[in-house]
C-alpha cells in the first residue's frame, strides 16, 4: 500500500457558512506543506479551529482518485483541487475504511463520517457557475 498525501489545504474564513440566500464569501484557500492539528480542536489557522466542541470537521479528507475521475468524467482538466475545499486530498487508501478508527482504545475517533455530503460545496458552485 502507498498512501500519499497529495494537498494540503487551509482557509482563514467561511465562504459558505451562514448565507444561505447570500452571496458567497471569497476568503480564499491556502496551499500549504504542513499544518498542525489540535487534538479535539482542528488545524491551526483554519477557518474551522475551535468552530464548536466535538464538531466532526476538524480536519476534512478527500480521496484524489475521486477528484481525478471527476476532472476526467466532466471533461475538466484544469479543476483545481481547491475548490472542494477540503483540507487533506490523499491517494492511496479508502478514506471510507478509516471511519471510527481511534489511534488507542476509549480514545476520540479519528476519522468520523460529516454531517452533510462533501459534494455539497461542488453543487453550489456548478449551479452558481
Amino acid at each position: 500500500m502507498n498512501i500519499a498525501i497529495k494537498a494540503i489545504y487551509i482557509s482563514s474564513g467561511h465562504d459558505f457558512v451562514g448565507r444561505h440566500g447570500k452571496g458567497r464569501l471569497d476568503h480564499g484557500i491556502e496551499k500549504v506543506d504542513t499544518v498542525e492539528c489540535l487534538a479535539g480542536r482542528g488545524i491551526v489557522n483554519d477557518r474551522y479551529l475551535d468552530h464548536e466542541e466535538d464538531f466532526k470537521g476538524q480536519i476534512t479528507f478527500f480521496d484524489w482518485d475521486v477528484y481525478d475521475r471527476i476532472r476526467t468524467q466532466c471533461n475538466l482538466p484544469d479543476l483545481d483541487p481547491a475548490l472542494f475545499r477540503r483540507n487533506v486530498l490523499t491517494s492511496g487508501v479508502d478514506l471510507n475504511t478509516l471511519i471510527g478508527l481511534r489511534d488507542r482504545p476509549r480514545s476520540r475517533r479519528l476519522f468520523e463520517r460529516p454531517r452533510r455530503p462533501a459534494r455539497t460545496n461542488i453543487e453550489r458552485r456548478r449551479v452558481a457557475g
